[in-house]
């Protein structure tokens, strides 16, 4: 890490007249990581809707498998004796290509701005994490296991198996002082960061206008208490979704879904040389397509965006738990997990379900470097398949996945 003063300078051009202001600004901090990985996945599908989806298994090379690859800039200032600002700049990129992730954002991971105080607490706006995800320093909810909300795409993550975790654009956030070390969290977001509409993989790009009922706009409180050895949040929160979205027609079918929510809760307990996690929630109308990396959103193709339209939102739970501990001169990590889903929509019973076991070890080369191995399991399902046409194409398809990962991750 490498700390510098930065100067801030104004310069304004009159007539020929050239004025400037110099003075020195906040502490700015530059920091990041960069993890790289040989990836080995196999997929073992049996779907009844189409038994011609054949098993496969690739070898490629994985950025951010166990740390999200990014860099970012972080500075403060402060103002009085109780007030501060604060700002936190990071990118996410691809180490494997050098390409800027989230929508070709350049701070796409987190963009805000904040003022800190001990006696009033902390205000931010601008694009962040939302409370229930693993995404920046207000996410409070990826801590629940062993895994967060990485660790592969078959891996016992929170993010794998709950829904949410997703960040936030146009968002302001009130964390107040904490007592006792209890804290409270309120985060409301304008227009949140999601697709062109709920049948997309495209990142980055706002659906409706921001502030009004034609976009995702997000609301979430929480509560959390940090105190050694405890690490404990709950988070009850939800989208509202977009009445365009939401309402109207989509391939022949009048959607009439309500706004998701979902109740989290979870945390931690460090014991010195071990600790342990565990997690559960529950939620209602949550868009399927954020259940993480697994394939209980197969259609009859075998991809991942669901039958039809009818079952991209679901209801649910889920539960995840497991214990790090030091083995040797590393530690290793062991995460479990389950979670059942049903179709939200009343003419849809479309179900599944899922669990899965991860293992992991990190072996440090340094205070900043260390080399990891990652290892999981997921065996994800979903019964009573239709066709667009709502006719029944199958009972049940099911795939069980492995995936192993060497890799290297070092701070700066």
């Amino acid at each position: 890490m490498k700390v510098q003063h930065f100067p801030f300078c104004v310069i304004l051009t009159c007539s020929g007249v050239l004025l400037s202001h110099a003075a020195f600004a906040a502490q700015v901090e530059v920091y990041g990581v960069i993890d790289t990985s040989l990836l080995f996945q196999t997929h073992s599908p049996d779907f009844e809707s189409n038994p011609s989806v054949a098993s496969r298994s690739t070898l490629e090379m994985k950025s951010g498998h166990n740390k999200g690859s990014r860099w970012g800039l972080r500075g403060t200032e402060k103002l009085t004796d109780d007030l501060s600002v604060q700002f936190i700049l990071e990118n996410g990129f691809s180490s494997e290509t050098g390409t800027v992730l989230f929508g070709d954002r350049l701070f796409g991971r987190q963009a805000t701005l904040a003022l800190k105080s001990r006696t009033y607490g902390e205000l931010a706006f601008g694009r962040m994490g939302a409370l229930n995800s693993g995404a920046g320093n207000y996410a409070l909810t990826s801590w629940i296991t062993p895994f967060d909300t990485g660790l592969g795409n078959w891996s016992t993550a929170s993010s794998n198996y709950m829904f949410g975790f997703q960040r936030l654009d146009n968002a302001v956030i009130y964390i107040s002082p904490k007592f006792a070390g209890w804290t409270f969290h309120a985060q409301y977001s304008f227009s949140a960061d999601l697709k062109v509409d709920h049948d997309s993989a495209a990142d980055g790009i706002q659906f409706g206008t921001e502030g009004s009922s034609s976009a995702d706009r997000y609301l979430g409180l929480a509560v959390a208490y940090k105190n050694k050895p405890i690490d404990f949040a709950a988070v009850v929160d939800s989208y509202n979704w977009s009445s365009d979205i939401a309402r109207n027609e989509y391939r022949g079918v009048v959607n009439d879904f309500d706004d998701s929510l979902a109740v989290t809760a979870g945390g931690s307990y460090d014991f010195g040389w071990l600790k342990a996690y565990a997690g559960a929630q529950w939620f209602k109308n949550g868009w399927k397509n954020w259940m993480g990396g697994g394939l209980f959103k197969i259609n009859a193709a075998g991809d991942t965006q669901g039958p039809r339209g009818l079952d991209r939102f679901v209801d649910g739970w889920s539960v995840v738990g497991g214990v790090d501990f030091d083995w040797g001169p590393g530690r290793t990590g062991i995460g479990v997990a389950y979670g059942d889903y049903r179709s939200s929509h009343k003419e849809d019973d479309s179900k599944g379900r899922r669990w899965g076991l991860s293992l992991h070890y990190t072996y440090p080369l340094s205070k900043t470097t260390a080399l990891y191995w990652i290892g999981s399991y997921m065996h994800d399902e979903h019964a009573n398949l239709y066709d667009a046409a709502h006719q029944r194409i199958g009972n049940k398809d099911k795939i069980e996945a492995f995936e192993n990962a060497i890799g290297l991750y070092m701070w700066f």
